[in-house]
């Protein structure tokens, strides 16, 4: 796969061209992001902390560094932990964008490939949960709006 398809795809994910640009959706209060809802699985902010997780793995590996513990994902942060979980996913996909985007493709990897591939599970996987976030934001919003 040509890595410029995966650099487009991860400047409309950033850019918001399907869904709210991240750095818009996830504006929001650490009590909002950490509010769980009745019938949903978990918070917008254990939602992105797993996203970030993923998405931080997948950057370790592209630079050569070991993964963390698995037993990791799926955490539940505690709500003042929004502001670092939110900035370190932001960061994680400039980070994502400007290696898919740069001259040369730098990585560890065995093969280009491998390295466009993994990039690639970055925009998928980030896009995936970006979704579910902004799901997420409807229902809180409905909500409000039948209490109040």
């Amino acid at each position: 796969m040509d890595r410029t398809i995966v650099a487009e795809a991860l400047k409309q994910v950033w850019e918001g061209d399907d869904i709210p640009a991240p750095a818009s959706l996830l504006r929001m209060a650490a009590a909002q992001a950490a509010e769980k809802l009745p019938g949903t699985p978990y918070s917008i902010l254990t939602n992105l902390a797993h996203a970030e997780f993923w998405q931080r793995i997948w950057l370790n590996r592209l630079q050569g560094i070991r993964a963390s513990s698995f037993m990791e994902d799926w955490r539940v942060p505690h709500a003042e932990e929004w502001p670092v979980v939110r900035r370190a996913f932001l960061t994680g996909m400039e980070q994502a964008m400007a290696m898919a985007s740069a001259k040369q493709l730098n990585h560890k990897m065995k093969s280009d490939s491998v390295a466009v591939a993994t990039l690639l599970n970055i925009v998928v996987h980030s896009s995936y949960h970006l979704g579910q976030i902004n799901v997420l934001k409807r229902m809180q919003r409905l909500q409000k709006q039948s209490k109040g």
